[in-house]
């Protein structure tokens, strides 16, 4: 015969037979608590960080860390978590045990990883400007409240540098520039794009091969056309190259 006492405390059984009544001595019941619940501590990383993870330690209560609900053998014991470089938003598993009661179920402790950032930007094509050939630059990141850090790749200028959303920057020369923007949000996490830009003017030049200067309105005079340039001279030679 068993019976289970609900409530701690000493106890004394007593045994009736046909003949005579036995009594027991003394038995004591102790009651043991099973932790039913916990306080967790969450942490918020940037990508490729490590999430600390913490709960609210109860005095001798044990707390073994898993990486899954069910399952598995614990990773770690104690009331704190370091996990490894993260890519991606990741559970923990808490239990606990105390007098050597278990848990019934494991609690989830979360390492949340902000989202890629993904910095972009286009570059139109060069304009002519004081100083040299300006090309504009517009920010296609899609996360909005960014800040953000331009390098232009023109280390000669003391304008190298700009924290505009969408800026312009003047190039001493039409060549190629290596551009890097770097984005960051309220959090402190940082992505970086480089991208080599043109800063080459399109002049679309175009010189005819022949003029018929007879007066008639059509094609009477020869003349250079094109984009980007401040001036511009010719020479016209004869068959033996001499200047006409």
């Amino acid at each position: 015969q068993f019976y289970v006492a609900k409530i701690a405390g000493s106890y004394t059984t007593k045994v009736t037979l046909p003949a005579s009544t036995l009594t027991s001595n003394a038995i004591s019941v102790t009651h043991k608590d099973i932790p039913v619940t916990v306080v967790t501590i969450n942490d918020s990383i940037c990508k490729g960080g490590m999430g600390e993870l913490s709960l609210v330690a109860q005095s001798g209560v044990v707390y073994r860390w898993y990486e899954a609900a069910t399952g598995g053998n614990y990773v770690a014991v104690g009331s704190s978590f370091l996990t490894g470089a993260l890519t991606q938003t990741t559970n923990m598993y808490v239990d606990m045990s105390a007098s050597g009661c278990v848990s019934v179920t494991r609690f989830p402790v979360i390492a949340y990883v902000f989202p890629d950032i993904e910095p972009s930007f286009t570059a139109a094509e060069a304009t002519k400007a004081d100083g040299g050939f300006a090309v504009a630059f517009t920010n296609t990141t899609a996360i909005p409240g960014l800040t953000y850090l331009w390098d232009f790749g023109n280390t000669s200028s003391s304008e190298n540098n700009s924290s505009e959303e969408n800026p312009t920057h003047i190039y001493p020369a039409e060549t190629n520039y290596t551009v890097t923007l770097i984005a960051s949000n309220s959090e402190g996490c940082r992505d970086t794009v480089v991208q080599m830009i043109d800063a080459t003017m399109a002049h679309d030049l175009f010189l005819p091969s022949a003029f018929t200067p007879n007066n008639d309105g059509i094609n009477d005079v020869f003349r250079l056309k094109g984009n980007g340039y401040s001036n511009a001279s010719m020479v016209i030679l004869n068959q033996w190259g001499q200047a006409v």
